[in-house]
């Protein structure tokens, strides 16, 4: 079965902004991995744990949801 011209470059375009789209979310996710990393190491590494951790670890989580949300907004390339 033959792609109408208007489809193909639709699916074009769906992959292009998909792909985009998994390279942000990838992106953000590590730079929460990173976070999460800085926010447990420095206080183990120094031997104190101050209340500024938790919001460095809850910053990392959130980015991690930012990451999820964008994978979310993967469009159909069929």
């Amino acid at each position: 079965m033959a792609i109408a011209p208007e489809d193909a470059e639709r699916r074009i375009r769906a992959k292009r902004i998909n792909e985009r789209l998994k390279l942000l979310a990838s992106s953000v996710n590590t730079v929460g991995l990173t976070v999460l990393g800085a926010a447990v190491l420095v206080p183990f590494i120094g031997g104190t744990f101050t209340p500024a951790a938790v919001v460095w670890i809850l910053l990392a989580v959130g980015l991690h949801s930012v990451a999820q949300v964008l994978l979310s907004w993967l469009r159909s390339e069929d």
